[in-house]
């Protein structure tokens, strides 16, 4: 097994789980959410486990606190694969008044409505890709805090070249591309993350917020809205070519556009 590579939220994960009864670790795919969090718990319960999928949704979808049942802090990873999860936590946590219970992880690309909030029970911790300073291309002499606190810095040279210091940034700080042997197959990661938000992940949370805005019909008139079906076609459309939008505002203009171009769904106008 290779070595865990510190994390800068390990000290505020550690912090967040001695101060609320659960944790949530978001941020975006392969940033290192799932294998921080391991470093905290004492028992796992991994949603996209093939092996044992079907049999904890089945468990969570009907009684949920049976999951609960474990060392703590207990890690759900993916969490959102089975939402009842969260009422159980919340509950679990009112009822045993105790901190570092839970740590949640789940990815920034799913958004799922839970009835409870879970605010002073479950904290939100947001996680980014591996800085220079976590994958050991850097020092970490140099603070910006401390230099925006106007503390006096000794000269230190970095060493990185310009030439390093690019391939970095084009590479990013995915910790799976780390562990990649070439220069070309740890720039495919990136490359292959691009791809797979582009084509998957802004597509379903497109596809969420404009066939499930409620009562979209009521918003706007029906010269300005497309229909049932043309909204169906539409959801099933390459997002990119429709401008995602990210709130209602921006579902009507892009109902507008799709007005104007309702000739490439071949739909009869209805009046």
């Amino acid at each position: 097994m290779k070595e865990y590579k510190k994390r800068i939220i390990d000290d505020i994960l550690r912090l967040k789980l001695d101060s609320f009864g659960g944790v949530l670790i978001v941020g975006p795919k392969g940033c290192g959410k799932t294998t921080s969090a391991k470093q905290k718990a004492n028992s796992i319960i991994e949603f996209q486990d093939e092996d044992n999928r079907e049999r904890y949704l089945s468990v969570a979808e009907t009684m949920p606190s049976k999951l609960l049942i474990g060392d703590n802090p207990r890690l759900f990873d993916e969490w959102q694969d089975a939402p009842k999860i969260w009422g159980a936590i919340r509950k679990s946590i009112d009822d045993r008044n105790e901190s570092g219970l839970y740590i949640l992880t789940g990815s920034s690309s799913k958004d799922v409505v839970t009835p409870h909030t879970g605010t002073t029970r479950i904290s939100t911790l947001k996680m980014y890709p591996m800085s220079l300073f976590e994958s050991g291309e850097s020092s970490g002499e140099i603070s910006l805090l401390d230099l925006f606190n106007t503390k006096k810095m000794d000269f230190v040279e970095s060493k990185l070249t310009i030439d390093g210091l690019i391939f970095s940034i084009c590479r990013g700080g995915w910790p799976r591309s780390l562990v990649n042997k070439t220069a070309q197959s740890q720039l495919e990661i990136a490359n292959d993350l691009f791809f797979q938000i582009c084509n998957r992940d802004i597509s379903n949370i497109f596809m969420a917020l404009l066939c499930n805005v409620p009562h979209l019909d009521s918003f706007y008139s029906y010269k300005h809205v497309p229909n049932n079906y043309q909204r169906k076609h539409l959801c099933q459309a390459n997002p990119l070519d429709k401008h995602y939008p990210g709130d209602h505002l921006a579902v009507h203009s892009l109902c507008l556009r799709i007005q104007m171009r309702k000739s490439s769904f071949h739909v009869s106008k209805r009046y």
